[in-house]
Order: structure tokens, then sequence, then C-alpha cells
């Protein structure tokens, strides 16, 4: 599951860096051959749609009338505004003030958490993993005993109740991850399943559910001795 959240967050994180790559794209095109103009603020619509400013400004002489892309709750009629005005078209320009470079570097920044996040999760999947395969092959077994089998609408927001295990083993207690039925249904109170602990730490165990039987007596065998888990197994 964090893996398929990872990728998601990955992409979206990709999308939104493309996008406004473009954007910066276009608006350095005009900056890097432009001029500084002061517009005044004519017109301030509110249709149902989206608000319309229109602006004035002087450019060689010619006064310009147009549109801007942008609109601020605090835009009035006779207000001044900054704009950087293209030399080679004087009816193309870009926003002139610190926002006009404040929107990208926000986005820019959405897109690096994104990615950084995807990550993030793609990594802890990775180490989860990692220590599952671990403790298969090197986790000390214990029988323990099911104490409880219950249900949990509330993991981690699903829409369907997860189901786990609760055994225990001696002092220690042990809660499975989210069953499935093919598990649940040769699975009874009072029986036993296994559970592979890691050497070094009992807070670290997986349930073994595919063992040759469940009826085990409490006392494993004496394990080998335990193998030294490299460091993404601690």
């Amino acid at each position: 599951m964090k893996s398929i959240m990872g990728i998601i967050f990955i992409c979206v994180g990709i999308v939104i860096g493309i996008a406004f790559t473009l954007i910066s794209i276009n608006r350095w095109n005009v900056v890097s051959d432009s001029e500084r103009v002061t517009a005044t603020i004519v017109e301030v619509h509110f249709p149902t749609g989206n608000p319309t400013v229109i602006v004035e400004y002087e450019v060689g002489g010619n006064t310009i009338t147009t549109q801007l892309s942008w609109f601020s709750s605090g835009m009035r009629v006779g207000q001044s505004v900054e704009l950087l005005v293209s030399r080679q078209d004087p009816y193309v320009f870009v926003d002139g003030g610190i926002t006009g470079w404040l929107m990208p570097v926000i986005f820019f920044s959405m897109a690096g958490i994104f990615c950084g996040i995807g990550v993030v999760l793609l990594v802890f999947e990775e180490r989860a993993r990692y220590l599952r395969n671990w403790l298969l092959h090197n986790g000390t077994p214990v029988w323990a005993i099911v104490q409880e089998i219950n249900t949990d609408r509330n993991y981690h927001g699903s829409n369907r109740p997860a189901t786990f295990l609760v055994a225990t083993y001696k002092h220690m207690q042990f809660r499975s991850a989210p069953l499935d039925n093919n598990v649940l249904m040769n699975m009874n109170l009072g029986e036993y399943v296994k559970v592979l602990i890691h050497p070094d730490n009992a807070n670290r165990y997986i349930f073994d559910f595919f063992n040759e039987s469940n009826l085990q007596p409490l006392e494993a065998p004496a394990p080998p001795h335990p193998k030294v888990a490299p460091e993404w197994g601690r």
C-alpha cells in the first residue's frame, strides 16, 4: 500500500513540476526581453465566474488597455500594478511584483514535497519488505497461542473492517497484520501460530502462516545460533 501511495505522490510531484517548469519558461522568455511598466487598474468586474481586471499602461508612447490574467481580492480601480512587458509584443506581459516569482517557488516547493513524501514512502516500504524477508529466513521461531480474532473498522481509514490475530507466547503478545479469509478460515482461538522474532529486538516480528502445521508444542525446538542482522534488519 505504501509503495502505491509513494508512486502516486511522486507522479503528482512530477506533474506539478513539469507544469510549472513550462510556465516558468514562458515567464522567463518574457522577462529576458522586457521593460518594467506601471499599469493602472481601470476596471474591476465580479461576474459569476472569474473576476475581470482591466489595466492601462503606456509603452513606446502608446496606451495599452488589456486584461490581467491574475486577480487578488485587494485589487481596486485606480490601484497601480507592476508589469514586465515584452519588447516584442506590448500585449504580452507578466506580473512584475514579488508575487510573480512567489507562485513558481510555491509550486516547485510543492512538487519537491510531493516527490519527497513519495520517496520516503517507497523507502519505508522497501525497508519493511527487507525486514519481512530477513525474518522469514533468520527470525527466531516461537509458537504463540491465538487469544483473539478481532476486527478494526478504523484501520487506515479502510471501507471494510480489517481482521487481526492477537497471540501470546510467555510474557510476549503479538498482533498480526490484516489477514485475508484464506488464513482466517484455518485459525481458531486456542490454536498455535508460528511467529518469527528478530533475535535482537522482540518488537520486530512476523506471523508465519505458511508452515506445515499450526498445531505445535508451546516450546519450539532450540533455534540455530541467530544470524546477525544487517543494518536494515535492525
